[in-house]
């Protein structure tokens, strides 16, 4: 009977322990998992910042793109001229490109298809655009024209009464 009676002592004492050690790892790791949740979202945050840093820093030459004749015309050839040119001028960028307030592309610096150009006008950007606001900074997505993955911020084309008349 003694022995029994230690065995189930010893029995429960190992239990109790399992339990101990798996309520400690679980704590730790939901306490690791928070703590890399909140350092993953001060880095999306701080990445944020510094991106919208950046593209208002930009703002001016859209501004300048926008507000230029070829656009405000919707000058096919002469727009997609100066956006080859802009293109070689800033080796970072991989299009400048403008859309009517259809959401068509009417001029790039990189060829596209003119008989049925790709449409924007299903996007949020667009949308957003649109409805009034200044400018757009776009998730990581893979670009209509050049096929390749690409951000960037577009801005809206204003016509002579400020009303939305495209996008840059």
């Amino acid at each position: 009977k003694r022995r029994r009676s230690a065995g189930l002592y010893i029995g429960g004492m190992v239990a109790a322990a399992f339990v101990y050690v798996g309520f400690v790892t679980t704590s730790d790791f939901i306490a690791t998992q928070n703590e890399l949740r909140s350092h993953l979202e001060r880095g999306a945050l701080q990445i944020a910042e510094e991106t919208g840093n950046y593209f208002r820093s930009k703002e001016a030459v859209f501004s300048a793109i926008s507000e230029s004749d070829c656009v405000r015309s919707k000058g096919t050839e002469r727009c997609s001229a100066l956006f080859r040119r802009l293109n070689r001028k800033f080796p970072n960028v991989v299009n400048f490109a403008a859309a009517d307030k259809q959401g068509r592309f009417f001029a790039s610096g990189r060829e596209f298809d003119r008989a049925n150009p790709p449409s924007l006008a299903h996007l949020a950007m667009f949308k957003e655009l649109a409805s009034g606001k200044q400018r757009f900074v776009m998730n990581p997505h893979i670009g209509p024209i050049s096929g390749i993955e690409v951000t960037g911020m577009v801005i809206p084309i204003l016509d002579s009464e400020n009303a939305f008349d495209g996008l840059i």
